[in-house]
Order: structure tokens, then C-alpha cells, then sequence
């Protein structure tokens, strides 16, 4: 919880309940081995130096001084995720559409900016969905949820969209 914590610096303590509840895995009541192994990679990736700085560039960007309205952002991108996850769990190439649109509307939104162009390269230039960590993170928290799908590889699907959008779809 302290790592969520320091990422989500500044969100309403309700706020921040209502993504733990869905987002953080628990320990198992009564683990498979595989579950202990799973639970303690999970809490060693959360301890490494840079990570919460890594997560934190990929929900605000390198820039989150900029963001006006960061409930607004969380918000605004969480509805954005909702409707992503038939999409990861259905196995659907991150593409541009609604999805994406709302994405960088929400960004755009809470930096009092408008979607262009030049907004998408350097909202994509800004955030970072490389580090493989993050997607580790994200693998155990799907295996220890027992679901298809995570807020994290959610957003990494629009990363991916973000990236066809400007012109680097090789990097995902």
C-alpha cells in the first residue's frame, strides 16, 4: 500500500480506497506455492528503487506538475479503462478509436490543453509504458486476482494505441 501511495500522491484518501480495493491484490488466504512465489515477487518489485517513479511517469507523464486537475485525470482515464478491459481480455490489438480519443481527451483535459497532434507525440513522448517492471507487476497482480485482465495492462493497451497514433507502434 505504501508504494500505491506514493504514486498516487495527492488523491482523496477515499479516492485512493476505492482503486486499492480493486487493484492491489491481497495474499492469498490459503496459497499454492505458486501463490507464495507469485506474492513475494509482487512485494520485492514494490521495494525496488525507481519503480513507484516508473508507475507514476506512466499514469501522470514526466511532466505532472502540468496536470490542473489530477482527480479529474484519474477519473476521466479510469472510465477510459473500464471500457478497455473487454478489449485486453478479448485479446483486441490496441488501435485508434473512442477509446484512445477519451485517453488524450482526459490528459489534454487536465493540463487545459486540446488533443492534436502534437499533444498525442508529446503526451507519448512524456509517459513511459517501456519499464519491464511495470508489466511484471501487472502479470503477478492478474495471476494473484485470478481475472483476464488489469488496470495496468489496460493502460499499457492504450499505450500501445497512443504509440500506433504518433507513429511508433514498434515500441510496443
Amino acid at each position: 500500500m505504501r508504494f500505491w501511495r506514493r504514486v498516487l500522491t495527492g488523491l482523496a484518501r477515499c479516492d485512493f480506497d476505492s482503486f486499492v480495493c480493486g487493484n492491489i491484490p491481497q495474499p492469498p488466504a490459503d496459497p499454492s506455492p505458486g501463490e507464495v512465489v507469485a506474492y513475494a515477487e509482487l512485494t520485492a518489485l514494490v521495494a525496488e528503487t525507481g519503480l513507484h517513479g516508473a508507475v507514476g511517469q506512466q499514469l501522470w507523464g514526466s511532466q505532472p506538475e502540468t496536470i490542473r486537475d489530477r482527480r479529474g485525470l484519474f477519473f476521466s482515464v479510469g472510465d477510459v479503462l473500464m471500457d478497455v478491459f473487454p478489449l485486453v481480455s478479448d485479446g483486441v490489438r490496441p488501435h485508434d478509436g473512442d477509446e484512445l480519443d477519451r485517453f488524450v481527451d482526459a490528459h489534454a483535459n487536465a493540463r487545459g490543453e486540446r488533443d492534436s497532434p502534437q499533444f498525442r507525440k508529446q503526451l507519448q513522448a512524456d509517459a513511459t509504458d517501456t519499464d519491464h517492471r511495470i508489466h511484471r507487476y501487472w502479470s503477478l497482480s492478474a495471476q494473484l486476482s485470478n481475472t483476464p485482465a488489469t488496470i495496468g495492462q489496460a493502460h499499457h493497451w492504450l499505450h500501445g494505441a497512443l504509440n500506433r497514433s504518433t507513429g511508433h507502434a514498434s515500441e510496443n
